[in-house]
C-alpha cells in the first residue's frame, strides 16, 4: 500500500494534520486529517469530509487559507 501523504498536503498550507482552520469567504471551520479535509458541521456535531470542490480551489489556488 502506498504512503498517506496527508501530513505533507497540510504542510503545502502551512497546517498540522488536525490543526483547525477557516478559509477565506467560508464561515467554517476546516482541518486535515489523514483522510482527506474535513469540515465542523454544526448542525450534526461532528467533521465531515469537506465537499470535493473546497479541497480542489484550495489545490488550485482559487481559495485561500484566512
Amino acid at each position: 500500500m502506498a504512503e498517506n501523504k496527508m501530513a505533507e498536503v497540510a504542510k503545502l498550507f502551512g497546517k498540522r494534520i488536525g490543526e483547525d482552520f477557516k478559509i477565506k469567504g467560508l464561515n467554517l471551520y476546516f482541518r486535515f486529517m489523514s483522510c482527506g479535509l474535513m469540515v465542523w458541521e454544526k448542525e450534526a456535531n461532528c467533521w465531515l469530509p469537506a465537499p470535493h470542490d473546497v479541497f480542489m480551489d484550495l489545490i488550485q489556488g482559487k481559495r485561500v487559507i484566512d
